[in-house]
């Protein structure tokens, strides 16, 4: 009788391959951010994953991660207002705001979107909340970061043309 219930090795290359790096930002050479893509299979939707080294960094290493499902466009939404916000960034809520953010709530948390004016420039973030308490920061970024992070900065599109 032939088995119906096959055991996959997670070491296994097909597995591993099904995650995409679609960017990353580095800080000294270290990667303190990363967006993965998980692809998608016959019954299951692409799956965005962001993981990151949060603020203060005393190691380099991953400590925090969010994830969302790729419903209705939402990875090219969540990009878009990402991006959008270096040039239109949210208006503080009240004076004793630090920052002006945005909000989006997934499955089991929500990522405030927070943009710093008061440089040289626009820089954004990511907090992640999970049941109402705040867990982790991301380093500021300026918009080329995100570019890259989002995977769409020039030096990404000259590697996907070869």
């Amino acid at each position: 009788m032939a088995a119906q219930i096959n055991i996959v090795d997670p070491k296994d290359k097909d597995v591993q391959s099904t995650f995409e790096l679609i960017g990353e930002k580095k800080l000294f050479g270290k990667t303190v951010i990363v967006c993965e893509k998980q692809k998608a299979s016959d019954f299951v939707n692409d799956r965005y994953y962001f993981k990151f080294t949060s603020v203060p960094i005393k190691i380099y290493a991953f400590d925090c991660s969010f994830s969302f499902k790729n419903l209705d466009n939402a990875f090219e939404n969540f990009a878009n207002l990402c991006i959008d916000g270096f040039d239109n960034p949210p208006e503080k809520e009240d004076s004793r705001a630090k920052y002006g953010y945005y909000e989006v709530e997934l499955e089991d948390g929500n990522v405030f979107i927070e943009y710093d004016t008061s440089g040289i420039g626009v820089a954004m973030r990511f907090t992640y909340f999970e049941s109402g308490q705040k867990l982790k920061s991301t380093v500021f970024m300026y918009k080329k970061a995100a570019l890259q992070l989002f995977g769409r900065s020039k030096k990404n599109k000259r590697k996907s043309k070869k």
